[in-house]
């Protein structure tokens, strides 16, 4: 079969891009459940068979498209000593494309798509931030780390959107110096071990 001089030939990796960005939007917009893979794919503007070829599943799409918004949102980022302020910035910043919060609150409704939140937050999330923070306590502290910019950016982005100015700047200033407090905890206990 002869393909039609008139059709551009087909990017992968920008197929795959296409479809990502469409889940994700679907699964923030309308949620795991109420998201179907012809859907999907009509809204990256491709056949559903490549949807199915590239992600198997609704729940591989899932996957696929919760770890690529892990890839945006990268967790540590900057120095230590900035923790905070970098990453509250960042989570204030209207052109940063945040979507884990969204995409974790819309899977708790669906057993297959939380059991899949459970192991990405736990292995990709935690594991990674717990890591990067060292001891004591790094998967606590990295789950508290979490807990906080999650709610932070629920309210800030989706239902506290109409707060003064004022009331939204301390809120970002508290976040940002109980995060770094958090991160510091490890360079205190190591200066009161050395005591």
């Amino acid at each position: 079969m002869e393909r039609d001089p008139r059709s551009k030939p087909r990017n992968p990796a920008v197929t795959r891009s296409k479809i990502i960005a469409a889940a994700q939007r679907s699964f923030v917009d309308a949620g795991y459940a109420q998201t179907g893979l012809r859907d999907v794919a009509e809204a990256a503007g491709v056949a559903s068979s490549l949807v199915i070829s590239y992600f198997g599943t609704k729940a591989g799409l899932f996957e696929a498209a919760f770890i690529e918004a892990m890839r945006i949102n990268v967790v540590p980022v900057g120095s230590r000593s900035r923790f905070g302020r970098t990453l509250v910035r960042h989570l204030d910043d209207p052109s940063a494309d945040i979507r884990i919060p969204a995409m974790i609150a819309q899977s708790i409704g669906d057993p297959e798509a939380l059991a899949i939140t459970r192991r990405i937050v736990r292995d990709y999330l935690v594991g990674q931030t717990a890591a990067w923070l060292g001891p004591p306590r790094a998967r606590a502290r990295a789950m508290s780390i979490l807990s906080m910019t999650m709610g932070y950016v629920i309210q800030s982005r989706y239902v506290l959107t109409d707060e003064t100015a004022s009331a939204r700047r301390h809120a970002a200033k508290t976040l940002s110096q109980v995060l770094q407090a958090i991160v510091d905890e490890s360079d205190e206990a190591l200066q009161s071990d050395h005591s």
